[in-house]
């Protein structure tokens, strides 16, 4: 009877543990069971966010930029915009402080007036295309023998725009200077022939030799009555005496310490020799920023009696 008792008191205990056990191990399963549940969820949402991956920058970035796209494709950008406004504010700036010149010594006008004499002849052609290519224009003196002898090429000389003026008749010192009237009479021969060829008038003269000391006061006054415009010049190319193109040089030279206030007048010959040097001294003056151009009625003439 003991015996049966003790048997059943210890199978309830061994029950008991037994029990307590079994429910502690549930416990455990079922924690680990959560567990596993978040980390696969978790796990889950990583890798969603792995595969698209999105910049909180790229986000406002598409913010700001695309209704501006949608707008016009065209607009500028913020930072054109503002180099645009500073453009302006310094432009605005430049004409509200313009910039102080402090020299005060005058600037010569950088124009030059290329004057041809004694043509039209065999090298006017040349003279004329080597013109024509740098668009320049020149004042042809001219011979009224050699206007008659050449009368297409004095005619191409006003076709081509450049001026055309007086040179006499004869080139004779003994004859042209030989009287007071002497000299316009040859003057008004030339003007004729020129209207019978090409039918332009023109009052602008250059004596030979140079209008000192040769043309006495008398002879200057009766020109001047009659009308007409006497030129000398101020630079003396004499390329007549250097035929090898020193001429040029000799021309720069002058230029270079010209200090008058008056036009530039430039000597030149109608001749072959002229010519074949002529370039290097049309280039010296665009290189320098000098402008080449032709002598007017209006304009006050440069004369060696004044």
């Amino acid at each position: 009877m003991i015996g049966g008792t003790i048997f059943l008191l210890v199978l309830l205990m061994l029950l008991t543990v037994y029990l307590i056990e079994y429910h502690s191990q549930r416990n455990v399963a079922s924690a680990l069971e959560d567990d596993e549940e978040i980390v696969d969820g978790q796990g889950s949402e990583l890798e969603n966010s792995n595969q698209e991956p999105v910049d909180s920058d790229d986000i406002e970035e598409e913010r700001i930029t695309a209704p501006e796209t949608e707008i016009s494709g065209d607009k500028p950008e913020k930072d054109e915009i503002q180099d645009e406004e500073r453009k302006d504010e310094l432009s605005q700036g430049q004409e509200k402080n313009p910039p102080i010149n402090n020299n005060s010594e005058p600037t010569r006008d950088k124009k030059v007036y290329l004057t041809f004499d004694d043509g039209p002849g065999e090298a006017t052609k040349d003279i004329l295309q080597l013109l024509d290519r740098y668009n320049i224009k020149a004042t042809f003196f001219m011979l009224e023998p050699m206007m008659r002898a050449n009368p297409e090429i004095t005619k191409e000389i006003v076709k081509r725009g450049h001026q055309v003026g007086l040179h006499g008749v004869t080139h004779n010192k003994d004859k042209f200077y030989r009287s007071a009237v002497s000299s316009l009479q040859e003057m008004l021969v030339a003007q004729e022939t020129l209207k019978n060829i090409t039918g332009i008038h023109t009052n602008l003269v250059r004596v030979p030799y140079g209008s000192h000391p040769l043309l006495s006061e008398q002879a200057a006054h009766n020109m001047e009555e009659a009308g007409l415009k006497i030129w000398d010049w101020n630079v003396d190319s004499e390329d007549w005496k250097y035929p090898n193109g020193k001429f040029v040089q000799n021309t720069i030279q002058q230029i270079e310490t010209f200090d008058r206030d008056e036009p530039i007048i430039v000597l030149l010959h109608d001749r072959l020799t002229t010519y074949k040097h002529l370039e290097k001294l049309i280039l010296y003056f665009i290189e320098n920023g000098f402008e080449m151009d032709v002598l007017q009625e209006e304009m006050e003439p440069v004369r060696f009696y004044d």
